[in-house]
């Protein structure tokens, strides 16, 4: 019977030795998966900053180019304002002659 019992111890310790094998691979491989997950994780989370980065950027030339726009918007309506004042003066010195002219006419 001992020599069965010693047979059997074997068997099972070769099993264990294949489990523990089994588990070592296991691990090692359980340990490159984490390794290429914290890669992954890291790289994306750089995309990620850099898109927000990138998009803080174009936010801020937007808010640039819409103040240009209302200064350059301003100072046309400022000028076409001033210009209209031009024109009315110029109007009213117009009619100013046109009377002018007619007294004069008048006169002779």
């Amino acid at each position: 019977g001992s020599e069965r019992e010693n047979e059997a111890l074997q068997a099972r310790q070769r099993a264990n030795s294949a489990v523990k094998a089994e588990l070592q691979e296991l691990q090692a491989r359980t340990s490159e998966l984490y390794a290429e997950y914290q890669t992954e994780t890291a790289s994306l989370r750089r995309q990620f900053e850099e898109e927000q980065t990138e998009r803080k950027e174009l936010e801020e030339k937007f808010t640039e180019r819409v103040g240009e726009t209302q200064t350059v918007v301003s100072d046309l309506v400022r000028k076409s304002h001033e210009e209209q004042r031009v024109i009315e003066k110029d109007m009213e010195g117009v009619e100013e002659l046109s009377h002018a002219k007619e007294r004069a006419q008048q006169e002779v």
